[in-house]
C-alpha cells in the first residue's frame, strides 16, 4: 500500500512511492510517482500499464460540463484490484481539487461521486490518481496528474 511509511534502507527489487507536493505563491501541486530500485518484474509492468490506461481514460473525459461520476466509473471497483469495499480503498482511485490548500473540491471518487455528482467547471485545478496492485503481490503502480 503506497501510504504506508519505513525506515528500512531500499534494497534492490523494491518500489519507491513519491507524492511531489510543491508550492508556489500559495497554490499547490500533487504529482504521485512509482519508482523501481534496479530491476522491474513483468508483474510490475502490468501493473503500471493498467494504472496509467486507467488515468488517462479519466483524464481524456476531463472538461467542462462533465461530471465527477463520470469520471469515477472510468476507474475500477475497489472489489476489482483487492479491497472489500469502496471505504477501505478511498484515496487509491481518487481525484481531488488544487488550490491554496492541497486537497480542495471536487472530489471525484466511486465512493462518493456517484451519490453526489459535481460538474467541472472552467479554470478549475486538480489532481487524478490511480493504484494498481501488481498481480504477483510484489509492488504495486502509483500515478498521480494535474489537470486543468
Amino acid at each position: 500500500h503506497p501510504h504506508n511509511f519505513t525506515d528500512r534502507m531500499y534494497r534492490p527489487g523494491d518500489q519507491a512511492f513519491f507524492d511531489i507536493i510543491q508550492s508556489y505563491m500559495g497554490y499547490r501541486t500533487c504529482y504521485y510517482r512509482t519508482l523501481n530500485v534496479g530491476s522491474k518484474t513483468p508483474a510490475q509492468v502490468d501493473a503500471y500499464r493498467k494504472a496509467r490506461e486507467w488515468i488517462d481514460a479519466a483524464i481524456n473525459l476531463v472538461r467542462p460540463g462533465m461530471t465527477t461520476d463520470k469520471i469515477a466509473a472510468v476507474w475500477p471497483a475497489a472489489t476489482e484490484f483487492g479491497f472489500q469495499s469502496e471505504m477501505e480503498a478511498f484515496g487509491l482511485q481518487f481525484g481531488h481539487g488544487l488550490g491554496l490548500a492541497l486537497h480542495e473540491r471536487p472530489i471525484i471518487s466511486r465512493l462518493v461521486s456517484f451519490e453526489n455528482p459535481f460538474e467541472l467547471q472552467e479554470g478549475m485545478v486538480f489532481a487524478l490518481e490511480t493504484y494498481c496492485p501488481a498481480a504477483d503481490g510484489n509492488g504495486a503502480a502509483r500515478i498521480e496528474e494535474e489537470a486543468v
